[in-house]
């Protein structure tokens, strides 16, 4: 039987760090390449200086039309998606429309505004996205430029407080400020992900929402006061930061709520006022990591709201605090 030579070897060896050197060449060429197309295409957009924007979404007319064809099956859909910036979404003055103030980098994002009447297809709907128009190289690159710190955007969305609204937010890459108190709320589905965000209600809602949804991830989310809020259901999950839940606020005498939590890589922080009951049935379960377990004094009588917990964090710290 023919035996391999000790340079067989050395040849395969040699072809195998030939490969090797080969790809890396290729992506050394490739990222000179991609920066110098980057640095040429920011050049040619200038630095990303703000641009001053105020504009109303729907006319009065739609809203009250839209208003006066909704129902609880189809209240006014808004959906909210910003990114890459500083945001305040929030209940508007009596009589208004969504409306949108601030200012952003024209050159390096697009503001899309739209919205559709009760008897349109889709409708009624409104839609705000703040959105880049190109690639995250040539925004960084132009950020270089001008010596910022990537924060260009700033933007704040009115919300008609009189008109039941099925809400979508979409929060990402930045520091956010949401107060959605004194609206009537059919519904929420929240995203809150890669910054600083807080979604509050400072004020009880107009109508109480059957399911909340909050999904949020790397970052520290903050959500206050739902009990202002009310929900039959809310559905809470966290990924890669920090995560609390506040129940303060003025919940409905009569309130039975199912509050579920699934958290992972982070720490979860859990407020409940003494004026709420905590099912006897509720559950926290920690996979790794330390937990206080669900306070064993229940100062609220025994007609105070009734919130069943459902906690799961599968790598963090988890505490209930009472207050």
């Amino acid at each position: 039987m023919a035996q391999q030579t000790p340079w067989g070897w050395k040849k395969i060896v040699l072809a195998v760090v030939g490969v090797a050197a080969a790809i890396v060449l290729l992506l050394v060429a490739t990222a000179a390449v991609g920066l110098v197309w980057a640095t040429s295409t920011a050049e040619r957009l200038g630095e990303p200086v703000p641009e001053p924007v105020a504009s109303t979404v729907a006319t009065r007319d739609a809203g009250v039309r839209a208003a006066a064809g909704a129902s609880a099956e189809q209240p006014l859909r808004v959906e909210i998606e910003l990114e890459e910036g500083e945001f305040e979404v929030h209940p508007g003055p009596p009589d208004t429309a969504v409306q949108v103030d601030g200012a952003y980098a024209q050159a390096y994002y697009e503001l899309i505004e739209e919205h559709t009447l009760a008897d349109e297809p889709g409708g009624p709907a409104t839609v705000i996205r703040l959105r880049p128009t190109h690639s995250f190289l040539v925004r960084l690159v132009g950020s270089a430029f001008g010596g910022h710190d990537g924060a260009h955007n700033a933007l704040t969305v009115t919300i008609p407080r009189e008109v039941p609204i099925d809400l979508r937010l979409r929060l990402r890459m930045g520091e956010t400020r949401t107060d959605l108190g004194g609206l009537i709320l059919t519904g929420l589905d929240a995203e809150l992900s890669m910054g600083e965000h807080r979604l509050d209600f400072s004020e009880p809602l107009a109508g109480r929402p059957h399911r909340i949804r909050v999904a949020g991830g790397m970052g520290e989310v903050r959500l206050e006061r739902f009990g202002n809020a009310g929900p039959r259901e809310l559905d809470v999950e966290g990924r890669m930061g920090s995560l609390t839940v506040d129940l303060g606020g003025d919940w409905p005498g009569d309130a039975v709520a199912d509050l579920t939590v699934d958290n992972s890589m982070g720490e979860l922080r859990l407020h409940v006022p003494d004026t709420v009951r905590i099912a006897s049935d509720s559950d926290v379960s920690n996979m790794l990591g330390a937990s206080g377990g669900i306070p064993a004094a229940d100062e609220a009588a025994g007609e105070a709201p009734l919130v069943r917990l459902h906690l799961t964090n599968s790598m963090g710290e988890t505490r209930i605090r009472r207050y």
